[in-house]
Formats: structure tokens, sequence, C-alpha cells
């Protein structure tokens, strides 16, 4: 891995995907519970999804897992720097003509059909379909295969100076596929963990529900990393449930916006809590 030592722009990189849950909208109400000094601590995103956090903290040092493949497939492709061929794929794609009920389905049925992972065509599919579905829903059935519904048919552009930047920041993390308690075996005192899970009884798409059993190992894996000396950090819903797992620890309210429902009254500003241990 390589540490690169970024300068903070005026400016920050955006995710390079539309994710469920992402927390964009977030940003300005996380970044002050954060420790003044996070920048330079190694960070830790276990549910990456779209990396909001990272791009904005742009840490020397990240380490960045998720459980879908293809996510990962495309961050490594990236990673590697923004290749003409990959570049090339995306203007391709990007052409009005190809946002048509019709064209997704093409994509998404050569997607499916082709298994291969961190391959350069399959990473720019994937981003394709993330910007065609539904709300950006990654989804697959049972045969793992990409399954959400086309979506509003709007023209889809891709920003590759904001790709090229997050290409930059990318070569500064490790990339793992993996869930979210492979960070116990490389999180160490004075490290930086970010927990962003589904809500309780989510469905996620491509690891099943994540129901009360996930959320309760999930709370013993907070723990450990309390007792071991790292700074820890989960976002969740305000929840009994969840204010029960975490009792003893900080809970700050903050307001998110919910960008997915089927109709414009299932939309609106949610309370999320922000739970935190001492070590800030």
């Amino acid at each position: 891995m390589r540490t690169l030592t970024l300068a903070l722009p005026e400016t920050y990189p955006t995710p390079v995907v539309k994710w469920l849950g992402g927390k964009s909208n977030l940003i300005d109400q996380l970044v002050p519970l954060l420790p003044a000094d996070v920048r330079s601590r190694r960070w830790f995103e276990p549910f990456a999804g779209g990396a909001a956090l990272f791009f904005r903290l742009l840490p020397t040092r990240a380490v960045l897992s998720d459980t879908c493949a293809d996510l990962i497939g495309l961050y490594e492709v990236l990673q590697m720097g923004l290749s003409e061929e990959f570049r090339s794929k995306c203007v391709h794609l990007s052409y009005p003509v190809m946002n048509t009920r019709a064209e997704f389905e093409n994509v998404r049925r050569m997607f499916n059909a082709q298994k291969q992972q961190n391959n350069i065509e399959r990473a720019a599919w994937f981003l394709y379909l993330n910007r065609a579905c539904f709300n950006g829903l990654h989804r697959v059935n049972s045969k793992v295969e990409f399954n959400a519904a086309f979506g509003d048919g709007k023209p889809i552009t891709f920003d590759l100076d904001n790709m090229r930047v997050c290409s930059t920041a990318l070569r500064s993390a490790e990339l793992h596929y993996e869930g979210f308690e492979g960070v116990l075996a490389r999180a160490q005192a004075g490290d930086a963990v970010y927990f962003d899970p589904p809500y309780l009884g989510t469905f996620t798409g491509y690891s099943g529900t994540f129901g009360i059993d996930e959320h309760r190992r999930l709370r013993d894996v907070f723990r450990t990393l309390d007792e071991r000396g790292c700074i820890v950090v989960l976002s969740t819903n305000d929840d009994s449930v969840m204010r029960m797992l975490y009792e003893g620890f900080d809970c700050t309210v903050v307001q998110a916006r919910r960008s997915v429902g089927s109709l414009g009254s299932s939309r609106g500003s949610v309370d999320e809590l922000v739970i935190r241990n001492k070590h800030r």
C-alpha cells in the first residue's frame, strides 16, 4: 500500500457510486463529531458503500471493506488509475441513447453473464448499472445476478475529473472484500473506525437481511475495538433497540434526508444516531 500526503482541497471529491444509506448529505454533521486529528490516523470503513466520509477526510492511510464484491472491484480498478480503457468505456456508456430500458437490460444481461471480478469492462458496467437503475439500489437474486429495475431514464454522465481525484485518493487505501468483523484482524489502538451498517431489519440487496443478530455481533465488535483503544463511531437509525445495544456510549442525534421511497410522502428527514466511544 502506498501512503500519500494529500493537501486538503477547496472542494472535495464526491462518491463515485450512488449508495443506499450513503452519508453524503450528513457529512457536515458528522465531521465535527470526529477527532480533530482523524485525518492523520489510520481510517477504517468496514461498510464502505460510497465511502463518503473517506472521500471527504482524505486520510493518509485507510482500509475500506464491503461485502459487495463488485463495489470493491470497481474501487480496485480506480485505484490503478483512470485508465484510457476505463475512461472510454464510461464515455460510451454515458451517451444519452444508452439510458433506455432496452440498453439497460442489455448491459445488465452482459454483466450477469460475465462473472470475472476486477475486470475493467465489468467495473464500467457496474458503474453504469448503479447510475441507471432505480435509486441506485444494488440488488441481486438467489443466483447472485444483478436484478435491480430500470430507473428514470435520465441521461447519464460520468464526472471524469471527480473520478480522477477519487482514483488518487484510493491509492492510500487497502481494499478488502469481507464482512465487518474483518476489522478486528487489522485495527489497532489509535486507529479510527467508522461503521455505517444497514438499519435494523433492512434487506441489503446483496448480503441478505441485517437483523438483530448481526447488530449484536456488530455491537460486540464495537466494544472490542473500544477496549483496544480505537476511536469508534457508528451511524444508525434512532431506535430504542439501538440505544439499548449501545447503552453507555455517547449518542448524538443528527438529521438525515431519506432519498429512497416509491412515494414522495415516504421521503424526508429522519433522525439518525451517531454513537461514539470515549476515546476521542
